[in-house]
């Protein structure tokens, strides 16, 4: 791989195929640290190649979410020793989020391609799976660090895909699914509506009351047949009548800690956000 790094570089398309081959290798021979390790680079190569609007990269993003759902479920039947880490997740997060900004003004230029949408809309749905996982891990609800980057992402950024959805849309939609890639394999793996997703994104400050182009809000999408789960349709009625508010602890830290330098302390920051707060 050294070799081929030096005479092919690191962003010519058969150095990335290797990458992706070598993973495979290793996740067939149980050694999943080192498949993530070495898709997580192939990712990041791709988002600075081709941004997220190329289906490569979906396509990248799609096998190590793949991996992490497999992985998660081998571990929780205890077939698998190995752990997904919190920190893995969050990193292929931030690899795709840094993009998106970037990517989503630029499908704002007329005309749109089809596919570059559909690859917009399909690293949205992976994020939200990420999320799912994330929930999973234990330590999650603990891991300020973490759910401060879910704020960054559904309260900063608010993505949407082409039909409006946000983040919080998706997290209660049943058809919030990822196709196997196999030609022949059909199935997918269906983890939507979830009830720990919402709740995750309304305590990170997610947009209870925003509306998709079909001008239906969560709650619409959480009430529909097709979506509905009681626990969901729940905790999101509870949000926008504002028995569940999230506190604003979250937006207060986030517009602190961006407009100080990087040069101060922990304990400057922590003394600004207590008197905020």
């Amino acid at each position: 791989m050294l070799v081929c790094d030096r005479i092919l570089g690191s962003h010519h398309k058969d150095m990335i195929y290797r990458l992706m081959f070598r993973g495979a290798a290793y996740a067939d021979s149980l050694q999943y640290q080192l498949c993530i390790n070495i898709w997580k680079y192939a990712l990041e190569l791709r988002v600075m190649k081709d941004t997220v609007l190329y289906c490569d990269t979906s396509f990248t993003a799609h096998a190590i979410v793949k991996l992490f759902l497999d992985l998660s479920d081998k571990t929780t039947h205890g077939l698998v020793a190995a752990q997904i880490k919190l920190e893995d997740v969050s990193s292929i997060i931030d690899i795709l989020v840094k993009d998106l900004s970037k990517s989503s003004s630029l499908l704002k230029i007329t005309p749109i391609s089809r596919k570059q949408q559909e690859s917009f809309d399909k690293v949205l749905k992976i994020i939200s799976h990420l999320f799912y996982l994330a929930t999973c891990l234990e330590g999650e609800d603990s891991n300020f660090s973490f759910r401060r980057q879910v704020y960054g992402i559904v309260a900063v950024l608010d993505p949407r895909t082409s039909k409006g959805d946000s983040l919080l849309h998706l997290s209660v939609m049943k058809s919030n699914t990822l196709k196997n890639q196999k030609f022949f394999d059909k199935t997918c793996h269906s983890i939507f509506p979830c009830v720990k997703v919402a709740k995750l994104l309304l305590d990170c400050g997610a947009k209870v009351h925003a509306s998709n182009s079909q001008g239906s809000s969560p709650l619409h999408t959480a009430s529909l047949r097709s979506n509905f789960k009681q626990e969901v349709s729940f905790i999101v009625t509870l949000a926008r009548s504002g028995a569940a508010k999230p506190p604003p602890f979250f937006a207060i830290f986030y517009r602190i800690i961006s407009s100080m330098p990087p040069s101060c302390s922990r304990l400057c920051v922590g003394t600004n956000v207590r008197v905020e707060y």
